[in-house]
């Protein structure tokens, strides 16, 4: 599913650290991107974010995706 949802957005992502997730990449720093994207997987649920490329993008994927992650059910 992860990669899938990369696919589908485009761009190269790379992994970065979302605290308590599985595994979460994100092509905020990718060329060539109209948007700025992450995709999280925390168990069997993966989902993803993409918000205007700016310059704190990838920060702002980040705490958005640790928000949803704390809101998911145990």
């Amino acid at each position: 599913a992860m990669r899938a949802a990369q696919a589908a957005i485009g761009g190269q992502f790379q992994t970065v650290l979302v605290e308590g997730a599985d595994e979460a990449s994100s092509n905020a720093t990718s060329q060539g991107a109209t948007d700025s994207s992450i995709v999280v997987q925390k168990g069997t649920t993966v989902f993803n974010i993409s918000i205007p490329k700016a310059a704190d993008a990838q920060q702002q994927l980040v705490k958005l995706s640790e928000i949803v992650i704390s809101r998911l059910k145990q």
